[in-house]
C-alpha cells in the first residue's frame, strides 16, 4: 500500500492512495473541486492519513517555509545554510554522529539524500 492516503474524515474511508504527500495534498484538493461544482462540498470532509506515522497529517507535517542565512567566513566569502526541522532529519536517518548528505540540484529543487560513510580511519 502506498503511504499517503486520503480518507473521509469521518469513517476513515479510503478514497485513494499516493506515494508523496504532495500528489495526496494535490488529488484531495482536486476532490474538493469537483464536490463544489456538484454543490455537495463539506468543509474537511477529506483528510490524509499517513500510514507510516499512523497519523492523520497536514501540510505543516511536510512543507516548510525557511529563510536561507547568508554570512560571511572568516576569508570573507559568502556562505549559506539552511536549517531543516529535526523530525524531518530524523526521517532520513540522520543522527549527532552519521550526518553525512548528498545533495543534488535538479530542475531547480534541491534534493538531500543521507548517504553512508564508512569510517576509513581503522
Amino acid at each position: 500500500m502506498k503511504r499517503f492516503i486520503i480518507r473521509d474524515r469521518e469513517a476513515g474511508n479510503i478514497i485513494d492512495s499516493f506515494d508523496t504527500f504532495n500528489e495526496a495534498e494535490k488529488k484531495l484538493k482536486s476532490y474538493e473541486e469537483e464536490d463544489k461544482k456538484e454543490n455537495i462540498y463539506s468543509e474537511n470532509f477529506y483528510e490524509i492519513y499517513d500510514s507510516k506515522l499512523d497519523k492523520a497529517v497536514d501540510e505543516c507535517d511536510y512543507i516548510r517555509n525557511v529563510n536561507m542565512i547568508f554570512s560571511k567566513n572568516g576569508n570573507g566569502f559568502v556562505t549559506t545554510k539552511i536549517t531543516i526541522p529535526v523530525p524531518w532529519a530524523k526521517e532520513l536517518g540522520f543522527t549527532e554522529d552519521n550526518k553525512t548528505a548528498k545533495l543534488t540540484l535538479e530542475d531547480k529543487k534541491i534534493i538531500i539524500e543521507k548517504i553512508e560513510v564508512r569510517n576509513e580511519s581503522k
